[in-house]
Formats: structure tokens, sequence, C-alpha cells
């Protein structure tokens, strides 16, 4: 496992980072990148932040519509329809209370259209978001983090930026970054769909 130099940049160097890029989508307005999502489905169902959405609309890098099927803004999650006319890899959502501190993680996004991943170290969690000591980069909200199995363990929410005091102690110190927990995202797909050895179908409606 190599990597380059700089920070925890991990581009292309993880075992799973191959198959984790191939499920991401970038969020798009106006030819601009607001976020990435992530397919849970070979049918293109996918999750992402809810904030990374404007007015509820997304098109996808083609100009393609992306179909809002559900939002939670408290949780700050979406259950996108990615276009229906193609065939997506997607990606295994795992167990976020399995992690422990300390443990190695790697989070991706799409920034400026370019798939960006990240190493980091879990911190812990305040019953709400995870934490970890890795900065996230405009661009990279909506995606997933994953752990060394290459499972989802939370998605991409934002850096938490340190008081000037603090870097002023600390110039390296950026501050860490926060994730929406797996397992709550699982609660609200289960709204609308069914997790299957396939990956995740919408519930039929009777």
């Amino acid at each position: 496992m190599k990597l380059f130099g700089l920070g925890s940049l991990a581009y292309c160097y993880y075992a799973h980072h191959k198959e984790t890029k191939a499920t991401l989508i970038a969020i798009q307005f106006s030819n601009q990148t607001r976020g990435t999502a992530f397919a849970i489905s070979s049918s293109g169902l996918a999750l992402t932040t809810s904030h990374c959405l404007k007015d509820y609309e997304a098109t996808t890098t083609e100009g393609e519509f992306i179909q809002v099927i559900d939002y939670e803004k408290e949780n700050d999650l979406a259950l996108l329809q990615l276009p229906r006319h193609h065939t997506y890899n997607y990606i295994k959502l795992g167990d976020s209370s399995e992690l422990k501190s300390g443990e190695e993680i790697f989070h991706y996004g799409l920034v400026i259209n370019s798939l960006l991943g990240c190493k980091g170290y879990y911190q812990g969690s305040d019953g709400v978001s995870l934490f970890a000591n890795v900065e996230m980069m405009h661009g990279q909200s909506g995606g997933p983090l994953v752990n060394t199995k290459g499972e989802v363990v939370g998605v991409n929410r934002g850096h938490i930026y340190c008081s000037p005091e603090r870097i002023k102690l600390n110039p390296a110190h950026g501050g860490p970054s926060r994730y929406i927990p797996i397992n709550t995202a699982k609660e609200f797909l289960q709204k609308n769909c069914t997790e299957t050895d396939k990956g995740w179908v919408m519930k039929s409606k009777t």
C-alpha cells in the first residue's frame, strides 16, 4: 500500500479505491460540483447529504437529472435516484457501531470532478456524529467513509475548523472531520427501502 507524501491523501493506492471510485457520482448545479453521492444499488439508488442539494434538484456531470426521493434535514441525509438507464456499481453498507478508537478509515469524494481519498483515524462519536483526524475538502460532502474492509461506515458531513487561537498554537492542526453514522443512514433508508444481498431496493407500494 503506497502513499503520497502529502499528508493524508490516498488517491488510487488503496486496495478498495477502484471499487469505491466506481460508486461515486458528482452532484452538479450549473456545471459546478456541490458534493458527492454514492450508489447503494445497481439500479441507481444513492445516498448523499441533504446540504449538498440546492432546491432539491441536481444533475450529473453529463447534465442528466437526479431525482430526490427523500431527504431529512435534521440528520443531513438524502436518498437519490440516479438516471435509470444505467447499471451502477454499488458499495456495501457496514456497521458504524463496530468502529474502534484509532481504527484506520478513509473518506472519498469528488473534488473538482476528480476523486480524492483521504486517510485518517477514527476518534469517536458524540452520539450524533462520528469524528476522524483528517481534513475534508469542499466537494467531498456526501461521499462515503469507508473502513479497511471497504464497507461504508459513515457519510461525509463536513470539516470542523479550529479556533484561530488553537491554530496559532499548532498551525498544522486544522481540526477533525465529522460524519453521519451509517447506522443512522440505514434507519433513514428503511423508510423507503429494503436491504437485500444485492444492495438496497425500493419497497413495493401497496
